[in-house]
């Protein structure tokens, strides 16, 4: 975050000493954030990585690995290829690489290596770009996953890992495959392996050896009683899943309005609970001698915070405000979740991002009652649940934002929004409404799975699939693999059949979407 964006330059003589304490403060306020942040990537591996042959490299609980916070992770399938060794960490994005690496493959006429042949999993090297950099390349390769192979060793492993330099010091944290400006054009889901794990595989592959892995990203499905079976034995459990969001971020908002159509497609198979993510002033610092030291950032005398949308604090709307925004929302669904599912709470989002999602607009009383008023909801109701929780104003708690901070205590919450959680399992990657979709559908137990989830699983477009009631394209390009899914007969696919095609699709695939 640039302290400076959007601000007139004012002479440090003209500065008053309120402001410079303030900005002392936002500094100090930064800098708790980004600890917070750190402490957050302590999380839970959703997938599992397994090497599958050679015998001499299979580990019976799999490898320890973490996942992307990029990419299009394939929920309730698994991508099993034989893996390649770029040796290398393609950074360069005007080389072909697809001649390199290892096994080493037979040359031709001109003396060049064959090409890798798609599908496969192309394991590359860490450093001197971003991770998101290394996958787009690799996807460009062909690749249909990626492991990045780390190459520094962890601290807490000890002499168990053995460093790449002579006297070359461990690494104390993990890293963390963020996302960046890039991660738009990335689809291919990525991992990344541990040195002192990952050195062995890479010795193999660089020995000539063959190596196949299974990257698998399973969903713990609803469990099925006498309760959620049918006569017939078909089950109808609900899976449950949660969002994590915040009301200003365009990324929330594409989501919600392509997602707002999928849920009435759902129906009650599927129970929503919206979590709105807030930063804890009291943990943050912005509590001192009873006042708030974070100004406008925080709700509450300095109790409730988020950093500011424009990033400027002297204009536009505040964190205060944002805050205040969500607790409105969390007073929505308290007020309307038992109705019809909780669409009103959906068509309020769609409806606010619509009317009021702008510096003009977004503390607009007029406005806001405009979007409550087209979405069923009724104003003075929803503001006497926001007094009732306690408000925003004055040295005061609010019920309702403690229980937000309390859930994302419990959870273990990212500070990576928007994130989700379907059956208590956290989704990875890049989320969109799709791959929402797909980790639903993935939820259900075998055998279990709506008709929505039958007709638009792992369709390209699921919000035109649910509107058109088919599907157009489909993700049968790439090499996946059904996980405990009999439904998938329906598709005309058998249980743990992968998904097959020739070489030259996947790349068609990767040129439709990356312009590749």
């Amino acid at each position: 975050m640039i302290l400076d964006s959007g601000h007139q330059h004012i002479p440090s003589k003209m500065m008053t000493r309120r402001s410079s304490t303030m900005m002392r403060h936002f500094c100090i306020f930064l800098v708790v954030l980004q600890l917070i942040a750190a402490e957050s990537t302590d999380y839970t591996v959703v997938s599992e990585f397994e090497i599958k042959g050679p015998s001499h490299l299979q580990r019976e609980n799999g490898y320890d690995h973490r996942e992307a916070l990029f990419g299009f992770p394939p929920y309730g399938y698994a991508i099993e290829e034989k893996v390649y060794y770029m040796k290398s960490t393609m950074c360069d994005d005007d080389m072909d690489y697809s001649r390199r690496g290892f096994p080493e493959r037979a040359k031709n006429s001109d003396g060049e290596m064959e090409a890798m042949v798609p599908p496969f999993i192309l394991m590359i090297d860490r450093g001197e770009c971003s991770f998101v950099q290394k996958a787009h390349n690799a996807q460009r390769t062909g690749a249909s996953a990626v492991l990045i192979a780390d190459d520094k060793c962890l601290c807490s492993v000890g002499n168990e890992c053995a460093p790449s330099l002579p006297g070359e010091g461990c690494e104390p944290d993990e890293p963390v495959m963020n996302s960046n400006e890039m991660n738009f054009k990335v689809i291919v889901p990525s991992f990344l392996l541990f040195k002192h794990e990952v050195d062995p595989i890479k010795q193999a592959l660089m020995n000539n050896e063959e190596v196949v892995a299974k990257m698998s990203w399973p969903v713990p499905p609803t469990p099925q009683t006498a309760a959620s079976t049918d006569s017939a034995g078909n089950g109808n459990g609900i899976v449950q899943y949660e969002l994590w969001t915040t009301p200003k971020q365009d990324d929330t908002n594409i989501l919600f309005q392509d997602f707002r159509v999928i849920v009435k497609a759902l129906g009650d198979r599927a129970s929503f609970s919206p979590r709105d993510y807030l930063f804890d002033g009291k943990r943050a610092g912005c509590i001192f001698n009873g006042e708030n030291q974070c100004n406008n950032l925080c709700t509450n005398n300095g109790r409730y915070c988020l950093s500011d949308p424009d990033d400027g604090m002297d204009k536009g709307f505040s964190g205060a405000d944002v805050v205040t925004e969500s607790l409105r929302r969390a007073c929505v669904w308290q007020e309307y979740k038992e109705e019809n599912g909780g669409h009103k709470w959906w068509a309020y989002v769609d409806e606010f991002r619509y009317r009021c999602n702008n510096e003009d607009y977004f503390t607009n009383e007029l406005c806001i009652k405009d979007a409550m008023k087209s979405s069923g909801v009724d104003y003075d109701r929803v503001n006497a649940c926001m007094e009732a929780s306690g408000g925003v104003e004055g040295d005061v708690e609010n019920s309702l934002l403690n229980m937000e901070l309390a859930e994302q205590e419990e959870e273990n919450v990212m500070m990576i929004i928007p994130s989700a959680l379907v059956n208590k399992s956290w989704l990875r990657g890049k989320l969109t409404a799709d791959q929402l979709f797909q980790a639903i559908c993935a939820g259900f137990g075998s055998g279990s799975k709506p008709e929505v989830c039958k007709t638009c699983d792992l369709c390209l477009n699921v919000r035109e699939c649910v509107e058109e009631k088919k599907c157009t394209k489909q993700w049968d390009l790439l090499p996946l693999t059904a996980i405990n899914d009999d439904d998938n007969n329906s598709r005309g696919n058998a249980r743990g059949e992968k998904r097959k095609s020739p070489s030259s699709t996947f790349m068609v695939l990767s040129v439709l979407f990356v312009g590749a």
